[in-house]
């Protein structure tokens, strides 16, 4: 099975206080790669950002499985620039556990599928102690992150396209003066 120059959790802290990681949904990287997509240009400076300060950037299987229905994802996965992130038995606990919290919304939306991996993909980014979650979804993915966030329930900070280039989000909250 080629290993695409894969870079591994295993070994890795789980949030270290140093290393910043980011969960990259789906949506964001077909952003990414669509130039016709309305962020198109945000998702590439988030994306540049990332590299230029070594964030972790991490990719659930799920995503992998998602994105591979579109186009392939072993460009991708030969730069090295990814980690890929098995769904494993804790996530589905955690994943479990954080439904019941975003259960009426889930409901609502009339989305249950997409939802349910969007809850997945959220529940492994937390399990794993991720920083942030990036998507250009704000239906769903970002409207359930922040709501989690919100509550309390999860650390995992949504960021979400549509909201432009925030530098604030690489140093520690803190915004530029406008001069």
């Amino acid at each position: 099975m080629p290993t695409y120059g894969l870079r591994s959790l295993e070994g890795m802290p789980k949030n270290s206080a140093e290393q910043q990681s980011v969960m990259l949904d789906t949506s964001f990287l077909i952003t990414l790669a669509n130039k016709e997509r309305v962020n198109h240009d945000v998702a590439v400076k988030y994306h540049k950002e990332f590299i230029k300060r070594s964030y972790d950037m991490m990719l659930s299987t799920i995503v992998i499985s998602e994105y591979q229905q579109m186009q392939t994802v072993t460009d991708l996965m030969v730069s090295g620039n990814y980690i890929p992130v098995p769904f494993n038995f804790e996530d589905a606990i955690k994943t479990a556990e954080m439904a019941f919290n975003v259960s009426s919304d889930m409901r609502a939306s009339g989305e249950r599928a997409n939802a349910k991996d969007d809850i997945k993909i959220i529940a492994q980014a937390e399990a794993n102690g991720f920083t942030f979650l990036i998507t250009d979804d704000d239906s769903t993915m970002y409207k359930y992150c922040k709501k989690l966030n919100d509550a309390g329930i999860i650390k995992l900070k949504p960021i979400k396209l549509s909201d432009g280039l925030d530098m604030s989000i690489f140093n520690n909250g803190q915004t530029g003066l406008e001069i």
